[in-house]
């Protein structure tokens, strides 16, 4: 047979673009419906709110803020991983590696 003069080409599986799309929909989804949740920050630090648990009461104290303010844990550990990502370059090639990985992988 004839040889192509152009080599052959596999299709491209789009993973990338499937978890670009994935993050964008779970983004947007998040933005529309999460955002509702959350609680004003001057309720989510009111020091004036705390108090020592005693030990039969810590679990169910942990599951109901944590459900309260699931929003607002979110939004301050991704602003924390910001910072951290910009001021501490190793963490940030960290993220990149593990994320290139998590990637790959898929």
């Amino acid at each position: 047979g004839e040889v192509p003069s152009t080599p052959s080409t596999l299709p491209s599986s789009g993973m990338p673009t499937f978890v670009a799309d994935t993050a964008r929909s779970l983004f947007s989804n998040w933005k529309n419906e999460g955002l509702k949740t959350m609680r004003p920050f001057g309720e989510f630090f009111n020091r004036n709110k705390f108090s020592i648990p005693s030990v039969y009461e810590i679990p169910e104290r942990c599951r109901n803020n944590l459900t309260y303010f699931q929003t607002n844990y979110i939004i301050v550990f991704l602003v924390l991983s910001i910072y951290s990502a910009l001021t501490e370059p190793s963490f940030l090639f960290g993220v990149v590696l593990v994320g290139g990985a998590w990637i790959y992988n898929l």
